[in-house]
């Protein structure tokens, strides 16, 4: 369905789909956002709602937009509203190169005894620290006191080109009495944050100065299908060890401001067991 309004001096030109959300604004700084059901050189019929269109005069037209499904304006076919996608920077528990804004935060619990939580120094810098809570507090009846924790600083969310992000980061994870292992990673995203694909390149070493002699390979990805429900895999690779790669399948349950993952985790010795994989469940909340 093509359009050409024309409103006083203003001139808009472009060509618009039935199937998709539009917003038109007025003269008068009114706005709709609905479906272009139909056009002609008089006016253009907007559909709000299932049960609502709205007929809107040609010389009043002010600005015709489109609506993307990661915008907050956005209404689906039911008429329902669509929310941004709430945790855009992490998978189940790898990262994104999309970063978290200057003061948003997220807490996140993984198997209830896995608690983290992360927030944006900047726009583009962020840090996150998490403890592992059963382990550690069984490690106080023994008055040997060995946290399981990690730190990280990320650095992500630079666009580099069109929808490709690039970001990296530091980590470091203690193992109690074992001491810790560290972490560099550099990942590229592309797509939005609806519709993405990540690749993670890392290197890793213990506190003992052991360190993998090739790197770690990540490779993950989210599409969401509905206002509620995403797709979602993370998938690890280590080539200088047996059965060093886990794959990941599962869904991804959204709301405003929370997110719950349901997922499985296998390899080829898993699968002998557990033909469907290890149970994943974790949620993040947004702040």
């Amino acid at each position: 369905m093509a359009s050409n309004v024309s409103a006083q001096h203003i001139t808009i030109s472009h060509t618009v789909d039935s199937t998709k959300v539009y917003k038109v604004e007025l003269q008068d700084s009114t706005a709709y956002i609905g479906r272009i059901i139909q056009k002609d050189s008089a006016a253009i019929t907007v559909k709000t709602s299932p049960a609502m269109q709205v007929e809107l005069p040609v010389e009043k037209i002010k600005n015709v937009s489109e609506i993307k499904p990661s915008d907050p304006e956005y209404i689906d076919q039911s008429g329902k509203k669509w929310f941004p996608n709430p945790n855009p920077a992490n998978y189940l528990l790898g990262p994104s190169a999309f970063a978290l804004k200057k003061k948003e935060g997220y807490y996140q619990n993984v198997y209830l005894f896995f608690n983290s939580v992360g927030i944006g120094l900047t726009d583009h810098i962020a840090v996150s620290a998490g403890i592992e809570i059963l382990t550690t507090s069984l490690s106080l009846t023994d008055s040997d006191y060995s946290p399981l924790f990690f730190l990280t600083v990320k650095a992500a969310g630079y666009e580099l080109a069109d929808k490709f992000h690039a970001g990296g980061g530091l980590f470091y994870g203690g193992l109690g009495s074992e001491g810790g292992i560290f972490s560099a990673y550099g990942t590229g995203t592309y797509g939005s944050l609806d519709h993405n694909i990540t690749c993670t390149i890392a290197t890793a070493g213990s506190s003992d100065g052991d360190w993998l002699d090739a790197p770690i390979l990540g490779i993950s990805g989210l599409t969401r299908i509905s206002r509620k429900v995403a797709f979602i895999s993370e998938n690890w690779f280590v080539p200088t060890e047996e059965n060093g790669y886990v794959f990941s399948y599962g869904v991804r349950f959204l709301g405003e401001k929370i997110s719950v993952d349901l997922a499985f985790l296998n390899n080829s010795e898993i699968i002998r067991e557990i033909p469907i994989g290890i149970p994943f469940v974790g949620f993040v909340v947004k702040f």
